[in-house]
């Protein structure tokens, strides 16, 4: 048997309004007659809004209340389906479903998959970017006393591959060494033609392109996409010259974007559930989850997402 938990959104005169979610109240026989029986009103708008959703075999719960998306509601669901799910006499039940906990999950996994793209970006973006930051700043103190170029971009390998292996032999060994290796190429090939009047930080900027590329590349193949999409998301000049802050947004609109475009959802219900933080309580949950319900059109849900609401959540009945 499965259970199926669904919603009315208005008051109507199906079953006994619950004056208190916490409170269960049973129908009443014999208080309306022939059309009007709560019984048939019932089965009719069951049949007209879940006829195509649900099996036979389904025990179909509708809960009747003024606000059935509140958060309110939603906790007294959870606590119906844990009670069905923990009650060792009921037999051959094989699960319960109700529109909370499937778009909840999808809440809180995009929320879980924005903060962990954030956390590989940021990470990604210090190999990619920082070796360049600091070839780029031994080179420009070598420059400034030998005023060669060729010198000057030995000198700066030189000390970066150093200063590198000496913070972390195991991450030089693996990652580090070979973006280090493919910048001082790319760098080094800029100079070979006109012009060179290109500003430094320009010329650096453009080589950390050409070199990020080469090592998602050879290196990331599992993650290409990622690594390509960020590469085209931050520059090394946005690297060195954004403050906290604006590095921190910057990687929080590619992370929602990335997420967006990966589970062809909208950015504005990726942002939305990026903006319960990374920590949050159910209750914060429960209320995004509420909007989203009434307005899933203020959050770009359409498709299977839009679906899946208006399977489980009944339009409007009169009282």
């Amino acid at each position: 048997m499965y259970v199926v938990v669904a919603w009315i959104l208005a008051l109507v005169a199906v079953v006994p309004l619950l004056g208190q979610l916490g409170n269960v109240t049973s129908l009443q026989q014999g208080s309306a007659t022939g059309s009007k029986l709560e019984s048939v009103l019932a089965g009719n708008i069951i049949s007209a809004n879940f006829q195509k959703t649900v099996p036979n075999s389904t025990l179909l719960i509708v809960v009747a209340t003024r606000n059935a998306s509140s958060p309110a509601t939603q906790h007294f669901v959870t606590q119906v389906v844990s009670a069905l799910k923990s009650n060792s006499t009921i037999t051959a039940f094989k699960g319960a479903v109700d529109v909370y906990s499937t778009l909840n999950n999808v809440l809180s996994g995009l929320n879980e998959g924005v903060y962990k793209t954030y956390t590989s970006a940021n990470e990604t973006e210090g190999l990619l970017l920082g070796v360049p930051a600091l070839y780029l700043g031994i080179w420009q103190q070598a420059y400034a006393s030998t005023q060669n170029i060729t010198s000057a971009n030995s000198i700066a390998y030189r000390q970066a591959a150093a200063r590198l292996s000496s913070t972390n032999t195991t991450a030089y060994s693996l990652y580090s060494s070979h973006v280090l290796g493919l910048f001082n190429s790319a760098w080094a090939d800029s100079w070979l033609g006109p012009p060179r009047d290109i500003p430094v930080l320009q010329r650096a900027s453009a080589a950390a392109s050409v070199s990020s590329l080469a090592y998602v590349d050879a290196y990331m193949p599992t993650s290409k996409g990622f690594g390509e999409s960020l590469v085209e998301a931050v520059t090394l000049q946005d690297f060195l010259s954004d403050t906290h802050a604006r590095a921190s947004s910057r990687l929080a609109d590619f992370s929602v974007r990335f997420v967006s475009n990966t589970s062809s959802l909208s950015t504005a219900l990726v942002n939305a559930t990026y903006a319960l933080g990374k920590t949050y309580a159910n209750s914060t949950l429960y209320s995004l989850a509420d909007s989203i319900i009434w307005s899933p059109r203020s959050y770009g849900v359409s498709g299977q997402l839009a679906s899946l609401i208006s399977s489980f959540v009944s339009p409007r009945a009169p009282a």
